[in-house]
C-alpha cells in the first residue's frame, strides 16, 4: 500500500500531548552529547495473541544522565478513537521491558535530532488501520535513508527481524 498522509498529524482539538520528561536544564532526561544506540522497538512482543502486523513500532533511545529516560519517536493511538497521532518526539521513563529491541546502530547526538526532524514532520498514515504505526516507521526509515542517515542494507536487516510472527524468546 503507498503511503498517504493524515491532515494535522491527526491531532484532535482539545487533546493534550502526552507528557514530556524533556525540560532542560534537567540532565536527567535531556539528549546527551556522545553516540549512543537507536533502536526499532517492537511494542508487546510477549502477547502471543497479536499478529506480527497487530503491534506497534516505534523508534527508541536511552537519554539522561542517569540512564533512566527513553526518547521516543513514534505514533500514538488516541484512546476511544480509531486513528494515530503524531505528537513529535517526547521522553518517558518506559523502557524495553515487554518489547523486542532491534539495534538500528549508534548516532551521533547532530544525527538524532535529524531523525527527530524527520519523525516531527511526518504526517499519520491513512486510512488508520492495525498496522499504521508500523508504516509511519517504515516511511520514517525510508527518508532516514534517503538523508544518508542509515543504510538501507540495515534498514532491510531491522524490518525482516521486526516483522516475524514470534518474537517472545528473545524479549527483554
Amino acid at each position: 500500500m503507498r503511503y498517504q498522509a493524515a491532515d494535522n498529524m491527526g491531532r484532535l482539538v482539545g487533546r493534550q500531548r502526552p507528557i514530556d520528561l524533556h525540560r532542560p536544564p534537567d540532565t536527567r532526561f535531556m539528549d546527551l552529547k556522545g553516540s549512543t544506540q537507536l533502536y526499532l522497538v517492537v511494542c508487546n512482543a510477549k502477547n502471543l495473541t497479536l499478529a506480527s502486523d497487530e503491534r506497534n513500532w516505534r523508534i527508541m533511545w536511552r537519554v539522561g544522565d542517569q540512564g533512566v529516560g527513553w526518547r521516543y519517536l513514534q505514533l500514538d493511538r488516541e484512546l476511544g478513537c480509531s486513528f494515530y497521532t503524531n505528537w513529535g518526539p517526547y521522553t518517558k521513563m518506559d523502557g524495553l521491558e515487554g518489547h523486542y529491541p532491534i539495534e538500528l546502530g549508534e548516532f551521533t547526538l547532530e544525527q538524532r535530532q535529524q531523525w527527530e526532524e524527520i519523525a516531527s514532520n511526518l504526517l499519520p498514515p491513512v486510512p488508520h488501520g492495525a498496522n499504521g504505526s508500523q508504516e509511519w516507521i517504515e516511511e520514517l526509515l525510508r527518508i532516514a535513508v534517503e538523508r544518508n542517515l542509515i543504510d538501507r542494507q540495515v534498514v532491510n536487516r531491522c524490518l525482516d527481524l521486526a516483522r516475524r510472527p514470534f518474537l517472545h524468546s528473545a524479549v527483554l
